[in-house]
């Protein structure tokens, strides 16, 4: 395996960072040894994708297996990794399910539908933006490794109201857990 070095590449937009990345992406996988398969993270889908099309367009033949998100990455590591979780904490050992967003949304508009008060759903518009918003306030804390409780402490104080709303909401519905070994 090559010894790996840090690398910052800098540049205003549209300057040919990705085009840099790309080509030394591919440089790397020319000197690399026959069976290594990079790891390569982006921050975003939409990142993913543009450095997918830069690398197939730089050269078709040199794309790596494993181009991922961040939040990709976490959850294929929660499929491989539940199993053995499941058996450290004496829990039944059900396959986890992944859903869309689409029908993530859509059941906890079901689920939570009685219990959106008008003050929130009219902070961000309509129930379906309310919905999603706290789909993603649950995501963030999660990936920041914050309890449901600490996130009122994140909000600014004009919102703290509403954000004690959020945190109900969650409680009620979720069943949460820290596993610290």
């Amino acid at each position: 395996m090559l010894k790996s070095q840090g690398l910052w590449i800098t540049g205003n937009s549209c300057s040919g960072k990705t085009t840099r990345l790309g080509q030394l992406i591919i440089k790397w996988l020319e000197k690399a040894r026959f069976g290594d398969n990079p790891l390569v993270l982006c921050s975003g889908n939409e990142g993913k994708e543009i450095l997918t099309n830069t690398l197939l367009r730089l050269n078709p033949h040199f794309l790596p297996e494993k181009i991922r998100t961040v939040a990709g990455l976490m959850r294929e590591d929660v499929l491989f990794f539940y199993p053995l979780l499941c058996q450290e904490l004496n829990l039944p050992s059900v396959i986890p399910i992944h859903l869309l967003s689409e029908t993530e949304q859509h059941w906890a508009t079901q689920l939570w539908h009685d219990s959106l008060t008008p003050e929130l759903v009219s902070l961000f518009g309509n129930e379906s933006d309310c919905v999603r918003r706290i789909l993603d306030f649950m995501l963030l804390a999660a990936t920041g490794e914050v309890i449901p409780e600490k996130i009122v402490d994140l909000f600014d104080t004009a919102y703290t109201a509403i954000a004690s709303q959020v945190v109900n909401l969650i409680n009620k519905y979720f069943i949460y857990f820290s596993y610290n070994s």
